[in-house]
């Protein structure tokens, strides 16, 4: 199923498209095992979830952004790596991320 989704890389590059939302294009994103990690507004992330394991470069904004959208976080606890930004529909399958997520990662790469 192809949802809309929010691409943020450790370079900075935000990129909002279209994704085909399976196990195998989530890998391919990250560049390795998928992690979830959920925000406060019921969208959620995918990152690499041997990340840190890997050495994989910080990104900044991801970081920024999680750590705004989810007070629980620890303060150390740094997200590294590319990830990728969906939504739930009310089944909790994957579904388009949210206006409010993609606003917020836009507006936050215009400060950074």
């Amino acid at each position: 199923m192809s949802v809309k989704a929010v691409l943020i890389s450790t370079s900075g590059h935000v990129e909002i498209t279209q994704i085909e939302a399976n196990r195998d294009t989530l890998k391919g994103i990250v560049g390795g095992w998928i992690e979830s990690l959920d925000l406060l507004n019921g969208d959620h992330a995918y990152l690499n979830e041997e990340g840190k394991t890997l050495g994989l470069p910080y990104n900044h904004l991801a970081n920024t952004v999680f750590h705004q959208m989810n007070p629980y976080l620890s303060a150390g606890d740094l997200i590294v790596g590319d990830v990728v930004l969906l939504g739930d529909d009310v089944e909790g399958d994957e579904a388009d991320v949210s206006e409010d997520t993609i606003n917020q990662v836009l507006a936050w790469r215009s400060l950074l």
